[in-house]
């Protein structure tokens, strides 16, 4: 997918320079909205993409809670506004009970009065939610969750039961300290890996089991420090060994070396393992990294 530069332009809060190409204006002209038949083009943006970045996510607190009162009954909550925020926070069964009314609200808008006053002032005045957790059950400290079982302190994360201190979640069962994980059971400190069973300290794994300290492996199963390795099967640093003698050597390197040893000998591994660009899998016409089942991004 090429790109050319239409235009340069400073960006108007970092200074910093940034390219608007022919494929950004396509994809500007594809969303502006079109009404009676007329198109409203969305004007070039005049921030860098660093810069709209963090006006994105300004409006999204996903980790940081709080201890303040819900607003109706005065009890003591657990919310992602803290208590200084002049916003109405409403405890989660409040907030959906139907002992207030969202469209008590409402008010004509006023033409003369530009239309982010009139929305903020709007959403200070409407009661929101504590934070953001669908369908979950006994699962506490969660935020931007759904259908969360037996959890705790997870964020971001969708239909997974038993898991820990982790963000990015779908689907997993039983794992701790992990991100972007989808598909998981059993794994502990795992990194946009998938589909993954028994895994330790694994990087950009998928359909792997028993594997302890891997990176970019598919398929593989009883792997130590391993890299780019697919559909194998006892391998210590990139080195095959019998089914005996793989856990002969594993148990003696888990039990006399250190972490930091084992990283030592992984990251030289590593130095010398040619690595793909971007993780993008089953994807068409993708550009950036870690894309699963996308088209035209």
């Amino acid at each position: 997918m090429t790109e050319t530069t239409i235009q340069t332009k400073q960006c108007a809060h970092c200074q910093s320079s940034f390219d608007i190409t022919d494929k950004d204006l396509e994809f500007y002209d594809k969303v502006s909205p079109v009404f009676a038949g007329r198109k409203f083009s969305i004007p070039n943006p005049k921030l860098c993409p660093d810069c709209r970045q963090q006006q994105r996510i300004s409006f999204r607190n996903e980790r940081n809670l709080y201890k303040r009162k819900c607003d109706l009954t005065g009890k003591d909550i657990i919310s992602i506004y803290s208590p200084d925020k002049p916003c109405k926070v409403y405890e989660q069964q409040e907030r959906r009970s139907d002992k207030w009314n969202a469209l008590d609200y409402g008010r004509d808008f006023d033409f003369t009065k530009p239309f982010f006053e009139q929305f903020e002032k709007l959403i200070m005045e409407v009661p929101t939610l504590i934070m953001v957790d669908n369908q979950t059950e006994d699962s506490g400290f969660c935020n931007q969750t759904t259908g969360m079982k037996d959890s705790y302190l997870c964020f971001k994360a969708i239909w997974s039961e038993d898991c820990y201190y982790c963000k990015g979640l779908g689907k997993c069962k039983d794992v701790v300290d992990c991100l972007r994980c989808n598909d998981c059971e059993r794994c502990y400190e795992c990194i946009d890996s998938h589909n993954c069973n028994h895994g330790f300290y694994l990087r950009e794994c998928t359909d792997c089991f028993n594997c302890y300290l891997c990176k970019d492996c598919i398929g593989c199963e009883n792997c130590f420090g391993c890299i780019g390795l697919v559909g194998k099967k006892y391998y210590i640093f990139n080195e095959e060994y019998d089914k005996d003698s793989y856990a002969e050597k594993v148990a003696f390197r888990k039990k006399s070396s250190s972490k930091k040893s084992l990283m030592t000998t992984f990251q030289a591994l590593m130095m010398k393992t040619p690595m793909k660009y971007a993780t993008i899998i089953q994807s068409e016409a993708c550009m950036g990294d870690n894309t699963w089942e996308y088209g035209e991004l």
